[in-house]
């Protein structure tokens, strides 16, 4: 091979080499991150936004917005207690968001006293509405018989119908129950 043949590929590697590193650098360039004190306006506008939904009547907003005053962080005070009557108020509205919020403060005791049945309730509810987390839940309290009669298959079922509903845990529950019941 010629020497202006492998000096040509020694150019051709090293232009291509910083074609991937400009590409690659454009790909994975850092994102700029908002201050404290800009996150904390956001997060504070989201909440103005979510009042006014709820407000007008709109049941997931109300969910949304019980969960930042159950949950509060960066420069919004928080308020559980209204945080719970949102989730409420949600979940009498039918938002599956709200029942299933609803059914996990119950099932950890978040504010309340914890109470496996009514959990068990809630969870029902927003699984009915279509929530597969609140399907996945429930099956979690079947199998352990916590709040409802111990019913594995019930449990299996729900899982199921979770995965079918695109919640991937569910998915990975009911995969792990095939491989314990194949054994």
């Amino acid at each position: 091979m010629g020497s202006r043949k492998i000096v040509s590929l020694v150019v051709l590697a090293l232009a291509l080499g910083a074609l991937f590193w400009v590409l690659y650098r454009a790909r994975h360039r850092r994102r700029p991150t908002l201050s404290t004190q800009q996150a904390e306006r956001l997060r504070t506008e989201q909440k103005a936004v979510l009042e006014q939904k709820c407000a007008a009547g709109k049941a997931d907003a109300c969910a949304k917005l019980g969960f930042v005053l159950a949950h509060p962080r960066g420069g919004i005070l928080g308020d559980p207690g209204r945080g719970l009557q949102l989730y409420e108020r949600a979940c009498d509205m039918g938002s599956a968001l709200g029942c299933a919020n609803l059914g996990h403060s119950f099932e950890v005791g978040q504010q309340i006293q914890a109470d496996k049945v009514k959990a068990a309730r809630f969870y029902q509810r927003a699984c009915d509405l279509g929530d597969p987390v609140g399907c996945r839940n429930l099956a979690l309290l079947y199998d352990s018989g916590a709040g409802v009669p111990l019913d594995t298959v019930r449990g299996g079922q729900l899982l199921a119908k979770a995965c079918r509903q695109g919640d991937s845990m569910a998915c990975l529950d009911v995969g792990s129950d095939y491989r314990v019941m194949a054994r």
